[in-house]
């Protein structure tokens, strides 16, 4: 796949120096060009095997499975890091952290709980944190990752 860096350099020497206010117009051009190249680029089987591996693998039921399993391990003060790859793995986590958060099944009008559940402890990352450009940088394949982070009370 062609750089977006070695595009940009290569374009840059092709503009004579008086044509250089069309260089922002150019890179606006060559950023959507960059876009549409990797989507174009990518194989089209590749979420089917994706999604194939995940159902053969069960991995989103034994993630869904361990995660209550993992908390309840934890000594006060502990912390599950979890670091997830793609949409459905991150809703399950993120659905998992707020329940042991907050497991209480009262309705919200209630005007106290009477379930009788006791929060876990607290979700640390309130929204995932996400690789660095710099991390991208070095690697690329990082770009879906996220991180969420749960502390046992």
């Amino acid at each position: 796949m062609v750089k977006a860096t070695t595009l940009l350099h290569y374009l840059i020497q092709s503009l004579p120096l008086h044509a250089l206010p069309l260089l922002a117009h150019k890179f606006s051009l060559l950023t959507l060009l960059c876009k549409n190249l990797q989507e174009i680029l990518r194989h089209p089987a590749k979420k089917t095997f994706q999604a194939i591996r995940i159902e053969l693998n069960r991995e989103l039921e034994v993630l869904t499975d361990s995660i209550d399993r993992m908390i309840d391990r934890l000594k006060p003060g502990g912390r599950l890091c979890i670091i997830t790859f793609h949409s459905l793995e991150d809703r399950i986590v993120k659905v998992k952290f707020r329940n042991n958060e907050n497991p209480c099944t009262c309705p919200p009008n209630f005007p106290a709980c009477v379930c009788g559940k006791v929060s876990k402890g607290k979700v640390i990352t309130r929204k995932p944190i996400l690789p660095g450009e710099e991390e991208l940088e070095t690697n690329p394949r990082s770009q879906s990752a996220k991180l969420r982070i749960f502390e046992r009370s």
